[in-house]
């Protein structure tokens, strides 16, 4: 049944890159570390030296902000919003966009 109705198994993303460099993250950056665990996951390799990679993520601005969206009559934080702005490019070694 599943095959008739167009159900499909989630399959590992097709890349047209095979070289991966970040550039720009802050140090220790969780964004960066979750990055690395997810490319060493795929058929991607990831390079430390920019010039020699495929492509290249270059981190522009990293935000992130915290703001309480609901609290008690005593005024204690129940809930907060957690947001993360990310500015970033992707290019080649070459500066291709």
């Amino acid at each position: 049944m599943l095959a008739g109705c167009g159900f499909e198994l989630r399959k590992e993303p097709e890349y047209h890159f095979k070289t991966l460099a970040l550039r720009g993250f802050l140090p220790h950056s969780p964004l960066s570390q979750e990055l690395r665990r997810q490319v060493q996951r795929s058929t991607l390799r990831l390079l430390e030296d920019s010039n020699r990679a495929d492509v290249i993520l270059e981190v522009e601005r990293e935000v992130r902000d915290k703001t309480s969206v609901a609290t008690t009559t005593a005024g204690q934080i129940t809930e907060w919003q957690l947001r993360l702005q990310l500015d970033y490019s992707l290019r080649t070694a070459g500066g291709e966009v």
